[in-house]
């Protein structure tokens, strides 16, 4: 009799997920009784406050993020969470009850994480396993381990070099570029030697009473604001130095292990030649660099500490010699989450704007989608005029079609006076005055200006699909729609993935298209304070810096709010996509 062997279940994606989350609760006692005393105190300790578990194993920056997120949700329930959620307080601008209820929700999460992580990493001590522990603990200790090494390196070439140049690596740590200069490395010498000289001439001269400036934002015959960008230019200048200077320090070890084993030290000439072949990427990479360090992010560095400031508060504008902004820390963040107005305008700005970027993203990937699969059929005829007619709506600057489309849907526009002639309309429509009738036009003329683009994209990408698999589907007897769902979107959404990430986070700070059409207009409506209803974050930051009676620090704290937003979504997203996953499976 022919023995059968039984073939392995293949599980849905439904029961690898429900497997993975009961895991850590079907396994617990079986792990809990295999510990030793200490990891079943730790486990116990986990269950009582969650984090703890992973703050003891090492994961400090994990441990802390859990019982923070625990402290913060218990705190929020305690004073005021149990009212809202019980429907005891309600307000106009947001549903509370369902506030307390999504916190809920996400503070189980969290529990469920927390108590996963630490039960799979008491798993993997059981089994004989290294944890990673702390990244920032990890972090100073491989600088900690390198400076060790070094010097045990130059301790150990010290003890066997002679006297003169033992006096020659004395001196190069106090003077930089003599060691080359000694060497014949005429250039890296010079450079060396003219870097600390012109950092130490700078940091008397004035870098230090630029530092000094930094912390107390009050230095005579200067504004407030300029004093801070000195100080920050300062620190990234001394940043610099420090930088050159262990790079100086390598090269000092190096050259002194080659004279230790009598090897040609290279010459000015052959180090070029080297760092022209094989370290070019350092000479083509230095400049871009710079070039980000200078316009990205020191201007970046600089908005994020205008938030702590009270730079714009009651009026609070610097004026040499008469009037000074000061450090106030997490005030300007209190007044944007504290007062009743302004969280009010946050929450209502915060929804639009999510709601607007999902919407700006997927009308035009799908309408783009959509166009270009029409336009892929063999029995469409004229393809080519199709395509030159959107590529000329394209081709036409973005300003002047969101400044037409606003002037044609105007209260006294053609679209108006076209519906009044015809007959439809008794009155005119003031469509930018209303919100619901303006959030409607944003989305559909962002799809005007939007769609070619995805449409020429998604067009060229189409024909990248190898014509085989729709081939071997039609043979299997595969419909039009299963190809479709089974071969053409998953492999364009693949490729476009980071796209559709990118996209999304653009529209959230997509200025033109809400300024050019309403201003965020209409004022006032259901937002409170400068917002208007159709403001996006990024248009009320505007208004809130840019018009009268500028309020730089709140417009500084949004800011930063939308940089953690928009860096949170990337990341989640793009870390759980198919793209990021499945690249190296795809490109075989």
């Amino acid at each position: 009799m022919e023995k059968v062997i039984p073939t392995p279940s293949v599980q849905t994606k439904g029961q690898r997920f429900w497997r993975a989350l009961v895991w850590p609760y079907r396994s617990f006692k079986s792990i809990f009784h295999q510990s030793s005393k200490p990891r079943k105190s730790l486990l116990v300790a986990n269950c009582i406050l969650p984090g703890l578990g992973d703050l003891l194993l090492g994961e400090i920056e994990l441990g802390l993020g859990y019982i923070t997120s625990v402290a913060l949700y218990l705190f929020y329930m305690i004073s005021v969470g149990w009212k809202h959620l019980f429907g005891l307080v309600q307000v106009d601008y947001a549903n509370l009850t369902l506030l307390a209820i999504l916190l809920t929700l996400i503070f189980l999460v969290v529990v469920h994480f927390a108590f996963n992580s630490t039960v799979k990493k008491v798993d993997f001590l059981n089994q004989q396993k290294t944890l990673r522990g702390s990244y920032v603990f990890n972090f100073f200790k491989s600088i900690v381990k390198k400076f060790k090494t070094y010097f045990q390196q130059v301790g150990k070439v010290y003890a066997t070099c002679d006297r003169t140049h033992k006096k020659r690596m004395t001196l190069s740590f106090f003077l930089m570029g003599v060691d080359e200069l000694m060497d014949k490395q005429l250039f890296k010498g010079i450079l060396f030697l003219v870097s600390q000289i012109g950092y130490f001439l700078y940091m008397i001269l004035a870098g230090g009473g630029h530092i000094v400036g930094l912390f107390t934002l009050k230095v005579a015959q200067q504004v407030s604001t300029a004093t801070m960008v000195y100080g920050i230019l300062a620190m990234f200048l001394t940043l610099f130095y420090l930088f050159l200077y262990i790079l100086h320090l390598q090269a000092v070890l190096r050259n002194a292990q080659l004279r230790m084993d009598q090897k040609e030290i290279p010459t000015f000439k052959q180090e070029w030649q080297e760092a022209s072949n094989r370290k070019f990427y350092w000479i083509s990479l230095s400049i871009p660099v710079l070039g980000a360090v200078a316009f990205t992010v020191l201007p970046l560095t600089f908005m994020i500490l205008i938030a702590f400031t009270d730079f714009g508060t009651s009026g609070t504008i610097p004026i040499m010699n008469t009037r000074w902004i000061s450090w106030t820390f997490l005030d300007s963040f209190v007044q944007l989450f504290g007062l009743a107005e302004n969280f009010k305008t946050l929450v209502k700005v915060f929804q639009w704007t999510m709601v607007w970027a999902l919407l700006a993203t997927f009308t035009c990937y799908f309408g783009g989608f959509f166009l270009a699969m029409l336009l892929a059929k063999k029995s469409v005829k004229g393809k080519i005029i199709y395509r030159s007619l959107f590529v000329v709506a394209m081709a036409v600057p973005q300003f002047v079609t969101l400044r037409v489309m606003n002037t044609m849907f105007n209260e006294y526009g053609p679209i108006n006076t076209i519906l009044m002639n015809w007959g439809l309309i008794d009155a005119r429509i003031a469509f930018w005055d209303n919100i619901v009738w303006a959030k409607v036009l944003i989305v559909l003329v962002n799809m005007w200006v939007g769609i070619p683009y995805y449409m020429l994209l998604i067009s060229g990408l189409l024909l990248n699909i190898p014509k085989d698999y729709y081939e071997a589907a039609s043979i299997e007897g595969a419909s039009k729609r299963q190809q479709f769902a089974k071969i053409t979107f998953p492999h364009i959404f693949f490729m476009t993935t980071p796209l559709l990430i990118t996209s999304f986070v653009s529209n959230i700070n997509n200025f033109n298209v809400i300024w050019l059409l309403t201003g965020g207009a209409p004022l006032g409506q259901g937002t409170g304070g400068v917002a208007g209803g159709t403001d996006i974050l990024i248009t009320w930051l505007y208004k809130l810096t840019m018009q009268n009676n500028p309020e730089y620090n709140l417009g500084a704290a949004i800011g930063i709010v939308m940089f953690i937003i928009s860096a949170i979504i990337s990341l989640l997203i793009f870390r759980n996509s198919a793209s990021y996953k499945k690249e190296e499976e795809f490109r075989q």
